[in-house]
């Protein structure tokens, strides 16, 4: 099935509801011109027709295969993803310090459009990244933001989720892995449950961002932390036992 990215679509609703020309005329988001926008609504259309949309029926027949320890994506993942970091998508509304072009996250939001609807298997990917790119910017320390963010936003390190559990689907405050205190201000997580990664095997490193539980009962009392996963091939296999600790317990969502 052929796909289109609806741009003349995308283009009014930043024009019309977010107001992307007063965006523009702020400092922080001065390089938001009417230019750069046309160019990345283009850009990404151009780039989810061309690299995720033809992977997309692929990804269903041939899907990943696991075997030996290891992860083998479909055939075209692998220059698909390359292609995404070298183009510089990653980085559009990263913070400018890590790497990124600190544009508004609207225009991250109609890239994603694109890339979700051309191919959501894949998408997942990215979404992850961004996601955990704006986690940390609002509530990491200046370590973790200097640890984690240059390699996330550079596509080096995609980041991965840590939030199912075997009875913690969807009722995700099910979950009973706990996050306990060190005695030394940090925290470890204490699995009590397996807990499933969603991953990305085609990178040197993978960021990790695991939910566990600091409060006893519901969703509201689980924790963030990060942790870098790495395996000399390349697969997200090992995973440090001591992780740094962002506290998610209000998470307030960045406007632009």
């Amino acid at each position: 099935m052929s796909f289109a990215a609806p741009v003349r679509d995308q283009r009014l609703v930043l024009d019309q509801v977010v107001r992307i020309d007063q965006l523009a005329a702020t400092e922080r988001f001065a390089d938001a011109t009417s230019e750069t926008v046309d160019a990345v609504l283009e850009g990404a259309a151009q780039f989810a027709t061309g690299e995720f949309a033809p992977l997309d029926r692929i990804g269903d027949t041939v899907g990943s295969k696991w075997a030996d320890g290891s992860v083998t994506t479909p055939p075209g993942f692998k220059d698909a993803y390359a292609a995404f970091v070298e183009g510089g998508w990653m980085t559009l509304a990263a913070p400018v310090e890590a790497g990124g072009q600190g544009l508004p996250l609207a225009l991250s939001a109609a890239l994603m459009e694109d890339l979700n609807a051309a191919n959501i298997g894949f998408a997942l990917c990215p979404m992850l990244s961004m996601g955990a790119i704006e986690a940390l910017e609002a509530h990491g320390s200046d370590r973790q933001k200097a640890d984690y963010l240059p390699k996330i936003v550079s596509g080096e390190w995609p980041a991965t989720m840590n939030l199912t559990e075997p009875q913690a689907g969807s009722d995700v405050g099910a979950l009973k892995t706990k996050a306990e205190p060190n005695g030394d201000g940090s925290r470890a997580p204490r699995f009590t449950s397996p807990m499933a990664s969603t991953t990305w095997p085609r990178t040197s490193s993978i960021s990790s961002s695991l939910g566990p539980r600091g409060h006893p009962r519901g969703p509201r009392g689980f924790r963030c932390s990060s942790s870098p996963r790495y395996s000399p091939m390349g697969l997200a296999t090992t995973c440090a036992a001591r992780r740094s600790s962002i506290s998610l317990a209000s998470t307030p969502r960045r406007r632009a």
